[in-house]
């Protein structure tokens, strides 16, 4: 077998192999990673479901924690005064409200009085039988006491509910309580379809397949390579895991690991080609052809019997030398012993005399050691500088120990390949021979050490080389294989994939038109001839779509700006025939991984005629509020006002009137509050407030707050401290907005602070300048918090609790706004129940400015 064919093999059975277990290590960790991740999303995704229906009971019983902390209903559930009946439990209340049920029972759990609805045909019904069974002491009808209230899911023979009872209180949440207040809504295909389209994901509420005894929260059942439903349980009313929400999601994360993995495949597979011929290619030029020629030269040699001749040199490097070397070693035979040190001078290698020690002590050196070790001969003679056994590898070290004792035990020659490590730090394989030469008392060794590091290079390569090729073999039959059964069924699969794209097309409720990349349309769906009034199935073309579209509106330019440049692809409203028409192109194009490729685009069209029209109806409501509610507030704010400066004595002197007095002045301003909370939100929400920003000095606005609100503070014995920053702290803002933010947050803080104070501190972090405003008050629960910055919310613990001696709830959700307005912040910072929350207000950085206010 010749030289090249043994370097093939070599390089193959080093390449097939370590591409194999690249590849399956690869294999192994990206499909676990996948795994992990579908998983985890999964799992996030049925968390959601259950926030959404959590959601929704919270919703049901907060509207009937409304209506029981209410003295109207604390006197109906006592006197059962039928004006209640008539003005509060009306159908219109039960459609708003969207509530099949409300129940009034007294304490005892008897029935006061029930209305029970049916939303579909809206009519009032008597109460199911299913429900009512459920109506009693030991069930829905647990307690009167305040805080024994009851909701969640309720499971019934007529169907799934979501249902709240809650003793009634007064306004002030106080008791005795008069009676329970039970309300239910049906969890009917609209609750279903609410909730899915939350969480835009099919979803059921089933009963448990488990059962109650059912321990797992969450769980997760692979349906099939596309698809994976996931479980998660939810406890009914009564506390019992009988119930499930059922999620049906897409397996698009393991399904992208599995391209992920085929590509890998194949890029292994091309770089070991490659490398496979490059290296053949490589050791063919640079090593087998000399090493052959150099063969050949010295067999004819050695058969001549004429050690006149020479072997022919061919090219550079080693193996020219090694040609070299041999010549000059035929030279050597014809000379005198003198000239023998200078032929070792020129040899590729290192020819040396040493003890039979460990250290392997040597006696003589030539001079091709510096070559191939880096030292110098007299820094290895006698160990002066370093032992040879030192130069030795560790890891070879032993192995040529035992391969010289025995030889030296037979009395025969030995033939070693090992590694050294040069004074240069740099690793080479050696190939030495040598034998043991006089007696075992004076015994010493002989012989010669070259660098055969390139030839052990060419070998490692030619194993990786058979190793590549062997697996293309293998990978290219089971490629063959494969493609024969995919043709088969590849068209049937392509048929069922498309009849599926189309159908979710036409399912669509907009418009929607698919064009190649030839600019010509290749489908459109139902809802384009609806949206652009076109008869049923008419044949739409680039020329008709810009008729109906008119002149407003060019379809052809606007596709080609979005192709040029994606960022322009921006949804436009156009008037169509009355009616506004939303138009949105999207370019179809490769995956941003792959070279860009274009083949068409998407074009979108949505009727948006209902939106514009109910936000002109509000921004006119908004007209009408500013007008008609805060005029008629203002003259009873000032007449209250006017009564208790001119009839002062008067009034004082009857207690009840003073009362009905301040009550009407007092409600009065809170509503004028009120009035113009909302009609600043709506402006804030239409962009229609200017701000006027100038650089200002957050010291100064504070200490003007801390000013206005500390005889509030002194008032409820709490400290309002402001500890002002080392320099002047400036941002960029509108005053007057900055300080409506800061007294809403610093007023929040000193009315839910009763022990201890609130802190204010200024500073800048990065580019932005911030207030933080720290109190020792009630603290925010982690559920009441996610609930902050929303209308009608309040910082308090009891968030969602009625209670008109407060603000608004506008507050926090109106300083956000203007925040933002400023390209600034507020947001809460931490809170915890019983030790205080900390607000931070953020706006940005004042660079150099003249101005400073």
């Amino acid at each position: 077998m010749s030289l090249s064919i043994k370097t093939l093999i070599l390089v193959v059975l080093i390449v097939i192999p370590t591409i194999i277990l690249t590849f399956l290590a690869s294999n192994l960790i990206i499909s676990k990673s996948f795994e992990k991740l579908e998983t985890e999303k999964s799992e996030k995704n049925i968390e959601r479901v259950l926030n959404i229906i959590e959601a929704n009971v919270e919703s049901l019983h907060l509207l009937n924690r409304d209506w029981s902390n209410w003295d109207d209903s604390y006197e109906f559930a006592q006197d059962k005064n039928k004006e209640f009946i008539e003005i509060n439990l009306t159908d219109s209340t039960l459609i708003n409200a969207k509530l099949n049920l409300i129940a009034f029972f007294d304490p005892e759990g008897n029935l006061v009085h029930a209305k029970a609805f049916d939303l579909v045909s809206q009519v009032e019904i008597d109460v199911p039988d299913y429900l009512a069974e459920h109506l009693v002491q030991d069930k829905l009808l647990a307690g009167s006491d305040p805080g024994d209230d009851r909701r969640g899911v309720l499971a019934t023979s007529g169907g799934l509910l979501f249902v709240s009872a809650h003793p009634i209180l007064t306004s002030n949440g106080e008791g005795p309580s008069t009676g329970i207040l039970v309300m239910a809504r049906n969890i009917d295909e609209g609750v279903a379809a609410s909730i899915s389209s939350s969480a835009e994901l099919p979803v059921k509420i089933i009963p448990n397949p488990a059962g109650d005894q059912n321990t797992d929260k969450l769980s997760l059942k692979i349906v099939d390579r596309n698809k994976v439903v996931g479980y998660g349980v939810i406890n009914d009313i009564y506390n019992e895991s009988s119930l499930v929400a059922e999620v049906e999601m897409d397996r698009g994360i393991t399904q992208e690991g599995s391209r992920t993995i085929t590509y890998f495949l194949y890029f292994l597979a091309a770089i070991g080609l490659f490398s496979g011929i490059l290296s053949i290619l490589f050791m063919r030029g640079t090593v087998l052809g000399p090493v052959e020629s150099l063969s050949r030269g010295v067999a004819g040699i050695a058969s001549a019997g004429n050690f006149s001749q020479r072997v022919g040199v061919r090219g550079g490097g080693e193996l020219a030398a090694l040609a070299t070397g041999v010549n000059q070693m035929l030279d050597a035979l014809e000379a005198t012993q003198g000239r023998l040190n200078v032929l070792m001078s020129n040899l590729q290698g290192m020819a040396y005399r040493c003890l039979n020690d460990e250290k392997w002590t040597m006696e003589f050196v030539s001079e091709g050691a510096l070559a191939l070790t880096g030292y110098q001969p007299v820094e290895l003679i006698g160990n002066k500088r370093i032992s040879f056994a030192e130069v030795i590898v560790e890891a070879d070290r032993k192995n040529v120990w035992a391969e010289v004792q025995k030889s030296i035990k037979v009395d025969l020659p030995y033939q070693i390949n090992y590694r050294i490590l040069t004074k240069e730090g740099v690793q080479k394989w050696v190939w030495e021979q040598g034998r043991a030469v006089g007696s075992a008392k004076g015994l010493r060794l002989e012989g010669f050490i070259t660098d055969v590091t390139p030839r052990k290079k060419a070998e490692e390569a030619l194993v990786v080389e058979k190793a590549n090729v062997e697996k293309k073999v293998e990978e290219r039959t089971a490629e063959l294989a494969e493609a024969k059964e995919k043709v088969s069924q590849g068209w049937l699969q392509i048929q069922k994939e498309k009849a599926k794209l189309v159908s979710s097309i036409n399912s669509l409720a907009l418009g929607f038109v698919i064009t190649d990349g030839a600019g010509s349309i290749v489908l459109t769906n139902p809802a384009v001839d609806k949206i652009l009034g076109g008869p049923a199935g008419a044949e739409w073309t680039f020329e008709s779509l810009q008729a109906v579209l008119g002149t407003q509106y060019n379809l052809k330019e606007e596709i080609d700006l979005c192709l040029k440049d994606p960022t322009k692809c921006v949804p436009k409203t156009v008037e169509v025939k009355a009616r506004y028409i939303e138009v949105l192109i999207c370019p179809i194009t490769t995956p941003a991984a792959e070279k860009r490729q274009t083949f068409g685009v998407v074009v979108i069209f949505e009727d948006t005629t209902e939106a514009k029209l109910l936000e002109r109806s509000r921004d006119e409501f908004f007209s009408i509020a500013s007008h008609e509610l805060r005029t008629p507030l203002t003259a009873i704010r000032g007449n209250s006002s006017l009564l208790m400066d001119q009839y002062g004595e008067t009034i004082n002197k009857n207690a009840d009137m003073k009362e009905m007095v301040d009550d009407m002045h007092a409600s009065s301003v809170r509503l004028i509050k009120i009035v113009n909370d909302f009609l600043d939100s709506s402006r804030l929400e239409q962009h229609k407030i200017e701000f006027k920003n100038v650089v200002l000095d957050m010291g100064n606005i504070i200490d003007g707050v801390v000013r206005e609100l500390d005889p509030v503070a002194s008032a409820k014995n709490i400290a309002l401290k402001f500890t002002k920053p080392k320099g002047t702290v400036s941002t960029v803002g509108d005053l007057e907005k900055v300080v409506q933010i800061l007294t809403n947050i610093v007023g929040n803080a000193v009315n839910y602070t009763k022990v201890g104070g609130v802190t204010i501190e200024a500073g800048t972090d990065g580019g932005k300048a911030f207030v933080r405003v720290a109190d020792t008050g009630v603290g925010i629960s982690p559920t009441n918090q996610t609930l902050l910055f929303k209308k009608f919310q309040q910082a308090g613990e009891r968030i969602l609790a009625r209670d008109v001696t407060q603000g608004t709830g506008m507050g926090l959700y109106i300083s956000k706004l203007l925040a933002q307005g400023m390209n600034g912040d507020v947001y809460l910072e931490k809170s915890e129940l019983g030790k205080g929350s900390s607000f931070v207000l953020a706006l940005p950085v004042a660079g150099q400015a003249k101005q400073v206010i």
